[in-house]
């Protein structure tokens, strides 16, 4: 049987959140050369950037829901749009070890709301067909993922600096609230299965857990350390080190 998708602002909204956290995220690492050469930073302190925000993501898978279901899917999705883009500011202009640490923490554990509140909003909203709507998603934050280091790249050859390519990001923010603007987010359904008799997950779920940390462990790996490793192991300039991350 065909499916029918159509795509709502509810849909698009979605899609544009998931595409600015991709942006920011991916943005991180090809960053990280610049950073640690304008703060005169330790490989220990630039690794404290992405443990900051790896913490706050860890936060956030912890005791999001409970901040969802306190504040409601529209209020929760300000905040993590609005953390996201002032932790990602405060990332780039800091002048400070401290404030730059703080932006990336902002930016994992608030920004990280939307990784949450996408996946739930399309699967409610779109029912049978939530698999069309996750994969389409993915597949915009798989290019914003692409091409963010190259405009990182490109933007540090220029006299607007690499700082340029994350303000730039701000611009998600415009579509974001024009399509929020009168834009009711429906409540997370109340309903849910019985858990009065559960018992202990199975080990294939374990083994699932298990490929899965594996895979993310290998994943945030090239995405914070490509760049910076690049540039110190092979000379390569920090700009082209930068682009490279797209590869």
């Amino acid at each position: 049987m065909q499916i029918h998708f159509i795509r709502t602002r509810r849909t698009w909204l979605a899609y544009l959140c998931l595409a600015y956290y991709s942006c920011l995220l991916n943005g991180l690492g090809p960053v990280l050369p610049f950073l640690r050469g304008e703060l005169h930073l330790s490989y220990a302190e630039t690794s404290l950037q992405t443990t900051a925000f790896a913490l706050g993501m860890a936060a956030v898978g912890l005791l999001g829901d409970q901040l969802i279901r306190r504040q409601g899917r529209r209020h929760t999705l300000v905040i993590g749009v609005c953390g996201l883009a002032f932790g990602s500011l405060l990332l780039v202009t800091a002048r400070t070890f401290e404030f730059s640490l703080a932006g990336a923490f902002l930016m994992g554990s608030l920004g990280t709301l939307l990784l949450v509140l996408v996946p739930a909003m399309l699967a409610d909203q779109h029912g049978e067909s939530r698999a069309v709507a996750l994969n389409e998603a993915n597949t915009l934050a798989s290019a914003c993922a692409l091409t963010v280091p190259l405009v990182v790249g490109a933007l540090a050859l220029t006299i607007f600096g690499w700082q340029t390519a994350y303000l730039l990001s701000a611009l998600f923010l415009i579509f974001i609230a024009l399509q929020l603007r009168g834009l009711t987010l429906p409540s997370a359904p109340t309903s849910g299965p019985d858990h009065s008799s559960a018992t202990s997950l199975p080990a294939a779920y374990w083994a699932y857990w298990l490929l899965l940390v594996c895979c993310v462990s290998l994943e945030f790996s090239m995405i914070f350390w490509a760049a910076d490793f690049l540039h110190t192991a092979s000379h390569v300039p920090k700009d082209a080190a930068a682009a490279l991350v797209s590869v």
